[in-house]
């Protein structure tokens, strides 16, 4: 009784599942060209995951030479440019002026020795006898060493004694930028300069972050570098609404700095197949609707976003069977059928073509697919992505492929973009 009952249940769930997916006709799936129009999967630029940012970051990093007198910011301040961040110890400088202009004399006296020297032993070495001449000769050559390595220590003592007068002239260390103070170190640290690179946090003393406006932050590795340059226009696309999107300008890659390389095609890391990889940045005006830590795309701007008329579609969703064309599109039944298309001009560079009747947004249409059917029930493409653990997709489901595309190593991709965005 038990096997006949499992028997009949089973039975039941496969003939359900059978009359779900459109018995013998099979199932295809269909995605709206809304979507698709939205996707900006028009044209097939390189893609790059990126995160929003704040804007720019300075770095000042304490004199190694310099005793600090007064530290006049905490972390979590806000700063405008020019706000004092901390003072160096004009008294500690003036005393170290003192010493360097001290052993700047001893030099000077010392040089001056040896040219008052020099003339009286050459007088002696005229009367001298023959034994005594080398002597002498030995004690004008010692002079004039003494006098050449004097003037090439003064000239350094000079460079020192400048370089401290100036230091004491500006013995406040302003802000570079205005922001907020992300960090402040305690005792500051042994490195010179006042500014380091943005990525490199370790040496600075303090760390001020513009917090007002916002910039998008992506990598490149160094297996396709030559997709991007500085100075091009790009388009920053939300990862939740493919249609809104950012004008921004790729302002800076670091190449100076480098973050975690890939691991390679198996799953291993090691410094001979893994890639390097670069941060780049790029500046937007008009930065509304997005959030701190916002995960978007980039892509370069080959006007893909620009506004032509009628709607465009992208070339390989039509199918054109003895001169005319049709895409496979969902009827009013939910079941799929050939739908004749008219079309307009097409674009060789982003790969569309102008749909002037038959289609439009509101529309579900399959990828011609081999094995596609007129009759076969409709179902969303995205559920075709997700099965449940232990369940199985119906051996005469079509679910469309994405056009070959030769996809770039890591972070730029092309066409329709999975995974996580960056950290």
């Amino acid at each position: 009784m038990r096997k006949t009952a499992a028997f009949l249940l089973s039975a039941a769930i496969a003939l359900s599942l059978l009359a779900a997916c459109g018995g013998d006709a099979g199932t295809a799936a269909v995605k709206s060209v809304r979507e698709i129009v939205a996707d900006g999967s028009i044209a097939f630029a390189d893609r790059y995951a990126g995160i929003v940012v704040s804007g720019e970051s300075a770095e000042i990093k304490k004199d190694e030479d310099k005793e600090i007198l007064e530290v006049r910011v905490a972390e979590g301040d806000m700063v405008s440019k020019g706000d004092v961040l901390f003072s160096y110890d004009t008294e500690a400088m003036q005393l170290r002026l003192e010493k360097l202009k001290l052993e700047y004399e001893m030099l000077q006296n010392k040089k001056l020795s040896a040219e008052t020297d020099i003339p009286e032993i050459q007088n002696k070495l005229k009367w001298a006898s023959a034994a005594d001449q080398l002597a002498y000769n030995l004690q004008i050559q010692s002079l004039e060493a003494d006098i050449l390595e004097s003037t090439y220590n003064m000239s350094i003592k000079e460079r020192e004694i400048a370089a401290l007068e100036t230091a004491m002239q500006n013995a406040d260390v302003r802000a570079p930028i205005a922001g907020r103070v992300m960090s402040v170190k305690e005792g500051g640290n042994d490195a010179g300069g006042t500014e380091a690179p943005a990525e490199s946090t370790e040496n600075a003393f303090i760390t001020i972050t513009d917090i007002t406006t916002y910039r998008i932050k992506g990598t490149i590795n160094e297996m396709n570098v030559g997709t991007l340059t500085e100075g091009m226009p790009v388009i920053i696309r939300s990862r939740v609404d493919g249609g809104r999107t950012w004008p921004g300008t790729l302002s800076k890659i670091d190449w100076e700095t480098t973050v975690n390389s890939a691991a390679n095609m198996y799953g291993f890391s090691d410094e001979m197949t893994s890639t390097t990889k670069y941060p780049f940045y790029v500046d937007i005006e008009n930065f509304d609707g997005l959030l701190l830590g916002q995960h978007v795309y980039i892509e370069p701007d080959y006007g893909q976003t620009s506004v032509r008329e009628g709607l465009r579609l992208p070339a390989y969703y039509v199918v054109t069977d003895q001169g005319n064309p049709f895409v496979w599109a969902q009827n009013g039944r939910g079941k799929l059928e050939k739908r004749p298309v008219s079309l307009g001009e097409e674009d060789p560079e982003d790969g569309s073509v102008q749909i002037l009747s038959g289609l439009s947004l509101s529309d579900s249409i399959a990828f011609p697919e081999e094995g596609l059917r007129a009759g076969m029930t409709c179902v969303p493409y995205e559920d075709t992505m997700f099965v449940e653990e232990g369940s199985a997709v119906p051996e005469d489901a079509t679910v469309p492929s994405e056009p070959e595309i030769t996809f770039p190593e890591d972070d730029a991709f092309s066409g329709e973009p999975d995974g996580e965005g960056m950290g």
